[in-house]
């Protein structure tokens, strides 16, 4: 504290202002009310910062304090996995073989090919499964089946997809847009005073900026439909018939199960991938259980501890956002102090020279 003081001392010391500066500036932040000026502009900076300096580290130890008590589900939801991948490995897989379907775009036929290979390292969890408390036998690593379809994407907004059976009988058929857009105004972006910001606002969400309007485009990236066998037919899985966190005929849990992804972008792809997957792929329990972590690593063998953190080390970082949180807040009452010692003295020093530039009446 004491080195504190002296050093704002010094500072305060070796600093010559003028008075009506200190005045100018509290009245300015305090009192301004002209829209997009640049005294808003710097004090809503300065706000920004001494609101950052008191939330980020709260948010650190609330994040810290909800690691410390909140149930650690790791092992929980490996063995999940193995348990529906073990009914890939038991007679899911030996079912979805050999299968034949025809898939139709816009009433374009095209028959699915198949896709498969055997067990590949961390396919398709991304995860090791070595962790302390981990299942002693890791997690299932099964061999993949599935059926793909490539179209040519056509230049309309929307299409008609469609897949079959080799008997002609449809299992699941849905109307899809090709590309949408959301739009945003100015009040959305957050820049009503300052206009000019708002291209850049757009920008940054990826977006166009036109006629004071900002348009997001998203244009469809591949479709994937998940599907089940109901006696000797396959049908849409809707409603699923293994535990799901949402609802849909898709196959990924990053797209809550709807069959169609999206990217955003105004560009369209050549080519629309459309997969077809059993309701038992190890694929989609992955996506469940990983709560879409392995979703992105599908075309790795990579390791992405995509089942998260252990308990062990899920407490040691809740503990370790504490002391962060902690040690953050105690520098910030330090600066407090610090810049409060500053300014007594500047205060000091400003009535001191203001006082003794009053004329005095001197008798004659």
């Amino acid at each position: 504290m004491a080195v504190i003081s002296s050093t704002c001392t010094g500072l305060c010391n070796n600093v010559s202002v003028d008075p009506s500066i200190h005045t100018l500036i509290f009245v300015n932040c305090t009192m301004a009310k002209g829209k997009g000026s640049n005294n808003d502009s710097i004090c809503g900076r300065i706000c920004t910062c001494i609101c950052c300096m008191i939330i980020i580290p709260l948010i650190l130890i609330l994040v810290g304090f909800i690691m410390l008590i909140s149930k650690n589900t790791r092992v929980e939801r490996i063995n999940e996995y193995n348990v529906r991948a073990k009914k890939w490995i038991d007679g899911g897989l030996e079912e979805f073989r050999n299968q034949q379907f025809v898939v139709y775009m816009n009433e374009v036929p095209q028959n699915a090919t198949s896709g498969s290979f055997e067990s590949r390292p961390y396919y398709p969890v991304a995860d090791k499964c070595d962790k302390k408390k981990d299942p002693a036998d890791g997690c299932l690593y099964p061999p993949a089946q599935y059926y793909m379809a490539n179209f040519y994407t056509p230049n309309v907004q929307q299409i008609m997809v469609t897949v079959m059976d080799m008997a002609g009988n449809s299992i699941v058929s849905k109307t899809l847009d090709v590309q949408y857009y959301k739009t945003y105004t100015a009040s959305n972006l957050g820049c009503t005073d300052d206009y000019n910001e708002c291209q850049s606002r757009c920008f940054d969400r990826g977006g166009e900026w036109s006629n004071n309007y900002c348009y997001v485009f998203y244009t469809i990236s591949d479709i994937c439909f998940r599907i089940a066998k109901n006696g000797d037919k396959w049908t849409a899985d809707s409603p699923a018939k293994e535990k799901l966190s949402y609802t849909g005929d898709g196959c990924y849990y990053s797209n809550t199960y709807q069959a169609a992804a999206y990217t955003k972008t105004k560009t369209r792809p050549v080519t629309i991938p459309v997969v077809v997957r059993s309701n038992l792929d190890p694929v989609i329990a992955a996506s469940e259980f990983t709560r879409g972590c392995s979703d992105k690593y599908i075309a790795t063998t990579k390791e992405y501890d995509c089942f998260g953190q252990s308990a062990s080390e899920q407490n040691i970082t809740g503990v370790i956002l504490l002391l962060i949180g902690a040690a953050w807040y105690a520098i910030d009452v330090l600066v407090v102090i610090g810049m409060c010692m500053c300014g007594k003295s500047l205060f000091h020093r400003a009535v001191g020279g203001v006082s003794g530039n009053i004329p005095v009446a001197r008798p004659i």
